[in-house]
């Protein structure tokens, strides 16, 4: 059985500073369990994400990362397809290249990984 992707980035992926989920599919259970275990995180950005709605326990457990992004989340039933997908692009704006690029000069070191793009 796969494990979901928010354990797996919290237990493969502790020391993580960079990470990119803008427009993903995320629940605030999800999210939480990111913001609790990932602690050097460094940049977040959930903008546009679908699953949960910023809260006051969402900002206080992402006061410490340096650059948070979670403009335009959203709860599953605010979801409007037929415009979320130009929304999103506007908003997260860049190439899964230019992410790609971004993410491994951020995250190499000793004993972190090289890249993580979760799209």
């Amino acid at each position: 059985m796969e494990e979901p992707i928010e354990e797996a980035i919290d237990t493969n992926l502790p020391n993580i500073k960079y990470l990119d989920l803008c427009g993903a599919l995320i629940d605030l259970k999800s999210l939480l369990i990111i913001l609790e275990g990932c602690k050097n995180l460094e940049y977040l950005d959930v903008s546009g994400c679908i699953g949960f709605r910023p809260n006051e326990m969402v900002l206080e457990l992402a006061s410490h990362i340096k650059t948070f992004k979670c403009e335009g989340s959203m709860l599953d039933e605010e979801f409007d397809a037929a415009i979320m997908e130009d929304y999103i692009d506007a908003l997260c704006g860049n190439s899964d290249e230019d992410l790609r690029a971004h993410a491994h000069r951020q995250n190499r070191g000793p004993g972190r990984p090289n890249e993580f793009s979760h799209r």
